[in-house]
């Protein structure tokens, strides 16, 4: 969000404070001086273009373009094949880790001259006023700020000051993350399987190595943490691999569509897992927030301190930048009409476009984990049939895929 601001000339007057909590050796280490981090984003095609708008793109030197993405559940083979089949060009997202984000956001920071970081630093207290707040650092330091804008994560401290509704709950679920040693050839595919404990992701980095996000039970993934490399590796590849479960209300229901819709079935195409690489894997727990107003008078709030939603979509970080996208227009738009930046009337304008945009995609996201992780027969045919549709019906798929990429 500083870079979007401190590159846009109608904000070249404005000082922009950034009060970052790492430290600068963190925040500025390159990367690809290191192996693969356990946390990556998938990049789909708007935030690609922010990226490039914001001089981004071309720092990032491991990039993993994403052409094809196969879904499909445990109780069956039919699969989801998101591969474009009208010939488009077009990535469906791409892979990069979080760390490199960081520090090519923070070198093209270091360019602007009206952009002032504040590394190591977290905001100790904040003093609302009717034009403007007042903002101290735990270091001792102080300024004034007309417009406030908080991406300081799901346990925002500034969400809290404002005093909004954050409407949050936990899935009771761990994702364990962890960078895996593959054997591809070309290794440009995303997969993901839900299993009756949630949704097992492999996302490509390479040809040789792949990022697994697996969402599970809190117990099941304490005792992924703790197998043997071995044993994990085993894991995995049986989680992808093993056969479909036989559940009499699923097949009912799917057999009925089978022969109109000929789904997709699974090839042998699934990359075998051969090793984990030493200390990549950790966890973290998972739930849903929504905040029901992302500003009040000088404070905006974006990212996952407005917002906050399951891994199984890869969508997180992309509402997130598209927060940045909508904030920054509304703001610019403001300053154009001669009203002062933090506007309360651009902050709302902003609010409900980012509203409108956000809360379809998180409630269809949480829609569709609760399907696949119920324990009742009938929502889990209806999960079964939901790939089948997908898959069957190109208007569907092609909507699916619009929404992703937007």
């Amino acid at each position: 969000m500083a870079l979007a601001l401190g590159k846009n000339p109608f904000f070249k007057d404005c000082r922009i404070a950034l009060v970052e909590a790492n430290p600068k050796e963190v925040a500025i280490r390159n990367p690809n001086n290191y192996g693969y981090s356990n946390r990556v984003s998938a990049i789909n095609p708007s935030t690609k273009d922010l990226f490039n708008e914001l001089g981004v793109w071309k720092r990032f030197q491991r990039i993993q373009p994403v052409n094809d993405m196969k879904v499909w559940g445990v109780y069956t083979d039919d699969t989801i094949n998101y591969r474009d089949e009208l010939g488009s060009k077009q990535n469906i997202a791409y892979i990069v880790e979080n760390d490199s984000i960081v520090a090519s956001v923070t070198q093209e920071l270091k360019l602007l001259e009206n952009v002032d970081i504040f590394y190591g630093a977290r905001i100790n207290n904040i003093e609302l006023g009717s034009s403007s707040s007042r903002i101290i650092l735990n270091n001792g330091e102080a300024f004034h700020s007309h417009l406030l804008i908080g991406a300081d994560g799901a346990n925002s401290e500034v969400r809290k000051v404002m005093n909004v509704q954050n409407i949050s709950y936990s899935y009771d679920q761990t994702a364990v993350v962890a960078t895996l040693n593959i054997l591809e050839q070309e290794n440009t595919t995303a997969w993901q399987r839900f299993l009756p404990t949630g949704p097992i992701a492999l996302l490509p980095l390479n040809n040789c190595y792949s990022s697994l996000v697996w969402s599970t039970s809190h117990e099941n993934a304490k005792t992924l943490l703790n197998l043997p490399s071995t044993s994990f590796v085993d894991a995995v590849n049986d989680a992808f691999n093993s056969k479909p479960v036989q559940d009499d209300s699923v097949m009912s229901v799917t057999n009925i569509f089978r022969t109109v819709l000929e789904p997709s079935k699974l090839r042998l195409e699934m990359p075998h897992v051969c090793e984990v690489v030493e200390k990549s894997r950790a966890s973290f727990p998972l739930g849903f927030g929504h905040a029901t107003n992302y500003v009040k008078p000088n404070i905006a709030l974006i990212g996952d301190a407005a917002h906050k939603i399951h891994p199984l979509a890869g969508q997180g970080v992309n509402l997130g930048f598209r927060d940045v996208h909508h904030l920054t227009a509304a703001l610019q738009n403001g300053v154009q009409c001669g009203r002062q930046i933090g506007d309360y009337s651009d902050l709302k304008t902003y609010e409900q476009k980012s509203q409108r945009a956000n809360l379809p995609l998180m409630l269809a996201i949480d829609m569709i984990y609760r399907v696949y992780s119920s324990e009742v027969g009938l929502i889990r045919a209806l999960g079964s049939l939901g790939i089948q549709l997908t898959e069957g019906l190109a208007p569907i798929k092609n909507i699916m895929r619009r929404v992703a990429s937007s």
